[in-house]
């Protein structure tokens, strides 16, 4: 995320959002075919099906205006925090990344479970399939993992539950489904660059600036912000984008009044990087499709974020 020519960026061109870069191995793009999965249904989940998105239900040699094949996991969840024991939840993964049928997984929410199956996940067939993988919340740690591991491309993206299934029909009007519609469509489906995500309401300048480079990142408790900056990865970033917070209440007992704006800012200190904030990402929706480790520009001072590459290769 540096501007061009610029020196002073040079040492920061690594990375766009809050976390180091892993080494990038050039990592699995993908060729968007016919179906799609999603984990982990509940009762209620399958207004998916009938109010399915084009962008991401849709596809057949191109998006199609009839819902194509969606498939969903016959777990039933078990245990309060997962839907099953580490090893059956990475059975379950590792079915879908193996299956040449399946073309995209769509998380069906989040949780508090991914980081006790990671080591079981199935590199290999990642490495000869990439697929897409949508998701955020817990979902967040497994981009952040198979990208280090393989370069797979995740998408912190809506999730089937709480997104596509629901708020993009009680949050979002009109119009903006359709925007959206049209963004997961050219993000997930066409060999070309995005550009300019479409913001839905006013983004913030919490610091100005201008910079580029791979996305990186994902839910703020999973990617603590003083462990970060004590292990040196806060230096090694070019910018940093923040989603729009929720259940952040700031600290009313006493002293001056302090929200995730302050915390960020002291947290970076004198780094000068550019940080554009309440961008329309996180534990709400809809969200915009963010692929990690593909390559974003971020401009603070005019408040937007693109998208520089493709997330998805040439059939």
């Amino acid at each position: 995320m540096r501007p061009e020519g610029c020196a002073a960026h040079e040492r920061r061109q690594r990375q766009s959002v809050s976390a180091a870069r892993p080494p990038y191995t050039g990592g699995p793009r993908y060729v968007p075919a016919t179906s799609w999965s999603s984990p982990r249904p509940r009762a209620g989940s399958s207004r998916v099906r009938n109010h399915c998105s084009p962008a991401v239900w849709r596809y057949s040699s191109g998006w199609v205006s009839a819902c194509g094949s969606a498939r969903w996991s016959t777990r039933r969840r078990n245990r309060w925090w997962a839907s099953g024991t580490p090893a059956e939840q990475a059975d379950e993964l590792n079915a879908l990344l193996r299956d040449p049928e399946v073309r995209a997984i769509v998380a069906h929410t989040g949780g508090q479970a991914t980081i006790g199956y990671l080591d079981l996940i199935d590199l290999d067939a990642i490495r000869a399939d990439p697929k897409p993988i949508l998701g955020y919340s817990d979902i967040s740690l497994l981009h952040m993992a198979l990208y280090a591991k393989t370069g797979l491309v995740g998408f912190h993206a809506d999730i089937a539950t709480h997104g596509f299934g629901s708020d993009w029909y009680t949050l979002g009007d009109e119009a903006r489904r359709s925007e959206l519609v049209d963004l997961y469509t050219r993000v997930l489906a066409k060999a070309e660059a995005p550009g300019v995500l479409p913001a839905r309401g006013a983004w913030e300048t919490w610091r100005p600036g201008r910079a580029q480079g791979p996305l990186f990142g994902g839910l703020p408790n999973r990617l603590v912000l003083l462990p970060l900056r004590l292990s040196g990865v806060l230096d090694r970033i070019a910018g940093m984008v923040v989603g729009i917070p929720t259940e952040v209440t700031p600290h009313e007992g006493g002293g001056a009044h302090a929200g995730l704006r302050d915390v960020v800012l002291d947290v970076l200190a004198q780094r000068d990087i550019p940080v554009l904030a309440q961008v329309d990402f996180g534990h709400t929706s809809p969200n915009l499709p963010l692929p990690i480790g593909v390559r974003a520009h971020v401009d603070a001072d005019n408040r937007t974020l693109s998208l520089l590459e493709s997330a998805v290769a040439e059939g």
